[in-house]
């Protein structure tokens, strides 16, 4: 099992999550499939990778100071 896949299998997860939850929120608001909520759980796909981004810095800031 390489670092790779264990990425992938936690992207997945992640995306898996948010979307998960945002398919909660609008059938709690009990709304139609409008072009918001669509593009909403579309979003979610792309969420991880901002928690990527944002960690990714922290970490390697972390790694210089001594």
């Amino acid at each position: 099992m390489t670092p790779f896949y264990l990425f992938e299998s936690f992207y997945a997860f992640m995306a898996f999550w948010f979307g998960y939850y945002t398919f909660a929120e609008g059938s709690n608001a009990r709304s139609g499939w409008d072009r918001a909520r669509l593009v909403g759980i579309l979003a979610c796909v792309f969420w991880p990778l901002l928690i990527v981004a944002v960690l990714i810095p922290r970490f390697a800031d972390w790694r210089r100071t001594p």
